[in-house]
Parts: structure tokens; sequence; C-alpha cells
């Protein structure tokens, strides 16, 4: 029987990623690690009206580096993000006069604005730009996404 540390440090796939151990970091705002890991980004926001946070990177134009991770040996996700009810409506409505809607018009506990719900031409229209975001991370050489769906987003 292997030890959980020998586990730790063996090699695993994932998807059609060969890591050098089950160690991966989680989504934070700064990145570092070590050859053969795998990083997942910060939350992104996969559309400007997606979004609702001031200095969040977006994913919805082909601007964006992967260069770096993969010149030092590693791999790294992006994480996809749509606020919802977390939105700040203040920020949404600097940015785009954005809607503040979510899946449903439940508050957020603690936050006095109430979001609308979205409609199903909405919900296809996010659906779409979640595939967009996709689309764009990989072209931008990002080799897998994650969906950020806690938290109320």
């Amino acid at each position: 029987m292997s030890s959980p540390t020998s586990t730790l440090f063996s090699p695993i796939r994932v998807g059609n990623i060969n890591l050098q151990h089950h160690i991966i970091l989680a989504p934070l705002t700064r990145l570092r690690s070590a050859p053969g890991t795998l990083l997942v980004s910060e939350a992104t926001f996969i559309s400007q009206k997606a979004g609702g946070y001031d200095n969040v990177p977006g994913i919805y134009t082909d601007a964006h580096v992967t260069e770096a991770v993969h010149e030092k040996g590693s791999f790294i996700f992006l994480q996809l993000w749509a606020l919802g009810r977390a939105a700040e409506t203040a920020v949404l409505a600097k940015e785009n006069n954005s809607p503040y809607v979510s899946a449903s018009p439940i508050p957020l506990p603690g936050k006095p604005d109430i979001p609308r719900a979205l409609t199903t031409e909405e919900i296809k229209e996010y659906v779409a730009t979640y595939v967009a975001a996709a689309q764009n991370a990989i072209r931008a050489g990002f080799d897998g996404v994650e969906i950020h769906g806690a938290n109320g987003y």
C-alpha cells in the first residue's frame, strides 16, 4: 500500500495533460508554481456585462498571455466568472450601465439590492458568452477552463 505522500508526488493525467504530481494551485491573484504544476487563474469575467467588481481580468478578447507559464513547464486553466447577484450595482452602472441580473430575484444575504431574474433569452446569451470565453481562453493558450459557480455567482 502506498503512503499519502507517495500518491501526492506521483504523476497524474488531467484531461490531456500529464502532471508530475497531484498538487494544483487554486485560483489566486498571484501565480507562483513549480514546473509541472497545474495553475487555475483567478476568477475571470466572461464579458463586460457579467462584471460588477473593479480591477478584474476578462476573457472577452484575444489579448491574453500564457507563454510565461508554459515556458516554466507548467499548465494553466482559466477560471470563468459571471458575478450575477454578487455584483456591485455601482460598478455595473459605471462600466456599461449593465443590468443587475441573476438566476433569480433573490439577493445575497446582507446585500440591499435585489437582482432581476434573467430572461430565457438572456440565459441563452450567457451560455453563448461562456462558450465564446472558453474559445478565447483556448486561443489565448490556456490549457483548459473552469467555471466559478460558488458563493452566489
